[in-house]
């Protein structure tokens, strides 16, 4: 049997295993097909289209060369990566989630058996996500957050300075997925934890609560809105907040993380401007 033929049946059993493991995922169906052009269909050499055979949504156009990656097969180094860690981590919650018809693949887990405060009554755990595209758009990676529990936030893991906080990790095994994946928890995650509760013990005034507003991707409208809203577990708004003198920078970073992640119905939108505000906030704290 030939490399190209082995690699084929892997994938076509990777495929099987995950669509068999998670029936009532919106799978694409990806085939890669040659492009012809002109009336007499003539075909174009070394060259390829990547879509969906079940909708016939077109995602890339690529050549022989390039490496198809399924999101089975991102997701099942996921899974066997983290079934390698349940010994340490046994709670954990999988979450996936197709973008752009499937273009977009993003596979989240969050670990609830690693929940740390980062101030009385406000628990969050950690996740990693891993993203795959069809749309050439993303390579393969691993980004790292936690989870608010009062509310739900997606809260991504504040920028360090002169640290990639992204992994490519193109090619990588099980074993090396394991490897990131306890990095971030058990060297990491801490030190990310100590950021957000530092964070909660800087107060912000109105003006600089109003400058950091105004770095922020939202619109005046939306700044509006968020500074109307009630804090999940608060039930007080970040105006009220600061006009009690008791808001602080990790008040401003939740109250922009649950405006994204329950008000915004874009999840390409709330993905990208939850990194922007992480790294507004890490730039000045």
């Amino acid at each position: 049997m030939s490399a190209a033929t082995e690699r084929a049946q892997a994938v076509w059993e990777t495929r099987k295993k995950m669509r068999e493991m998670c029936p009532d995922e919106k799978w694409p169906n990806l085939i890669k097909e040659s492009i012809f052009r002109g009336k007499n269909r003539e075909l174009i050499p070394n060259a390829f289209s990547l879509s969906d055979q079940k909708t016939g949504q077109t995602y890339s156009f690529v050549t022989s060369e390039y490496e198809v990656l399924l999101h089975e097969e991102v997701a099942s180094t996921l899974y066997d990566a983290i079934d390698a860690l349940k010994d340490k981590w046994p709670d954990y919650k999988i979450k996936h989630e197709f973008l752009q018809g499937g273009a977009k693949y993003i596979a989240k887990v969050e670990f609830l058996s690693d929940q740390k405060p980062v101030k009385m009554g406000d628990p969050v755990a950690p996740f990693i996500t891993i993203r795959n595209s069809y749309d050439k758009t993303w390579a393969r990676d691993v980004t790292f957050g936690a989870t608010q529990l009062v509310c739900t936030n997606g809260l991504v893991r504040p920028v360090e300075s002169g640290r990639n906080r992204q992994k490519h990790i193109t090619g990588s095994t099980v074993g090396q997925m394991s490897e990131i994946i306890e990095q971030y928890l058990t060297e990491d995650f801490p030190g990310v934890i100590e950021t957000w509760k530092n964070w909660s013990g800087i107060k912000v005034t109105m003006e600089e609560a109003a400058e950091l507003f105004d770095k922020m991707p939202f619109s005046i409208s939306e700044v509006d809105k968020m500074q109307n809203m009630k804090l999940m577990g608060d039930n007080k708004t970040i105006l009220q907040l600061v006009e009690g003198q008791t808001a602080t920078v990790w008040d401003i970073n939740r109250v922009a993380t649950q405006y994204l992640t329950h008000e915004v119905k874009s999840p390409m939108r709330t993905l990208v401007d939850t990194e922007k505000v992480s790294r507004i906030l890490t730039q000045k704290y």
